[in-house]
């Protein structure tokens, strides 16, 4: 939680996965810079709750960029936070497997 920066980054590339680890960074209040994975614009937007960079070298100048910029850092860290807190929960997944459950019977 008090790092400047979080990177999260996974080693698939599955339509809309993404680790625990990125949720457990957003969910304590960081500062999340995550790799651009498929679908990630279904859970969360680019520069609200997070920014996604596609390479090492966009990366870095992600990292410059932010440590320049505390304020709206800080800013996007909150709105991470609140998304997740407000959608990553129990009651949301489970409403979201009964979905599948009717639709897939």
């Amino acid at each position: 939680r008090s790092c400047s920066i979080a990177i999260s980054c996974s080693h698939f590339n599955y339509l809309r996965y993404s680790s625990d680890r990125l949720l457990r960074e957003l969910s304590c209040g960081a500062f999340v810079l995550s790799h651009n994975y498929d679908g990630y614009n279904k859970d969360f937007e680019d520069g609200k709750h997070f920014r996604t960079f596609k390479d090492e070298n966009q990366l870095i100048e992600l990292c410059h960029y932010y440590l320049d910029r505390p304020i709206e850092r800080r800013i996007i860290a909150e709105q991470g936070c609140k998304e997740v807190i407000n959608t990553a929960n129990w009651k949301n997944r489970i409403n979201e497997f009964s979905k599948l459950i009717i639709k897939y019977k």
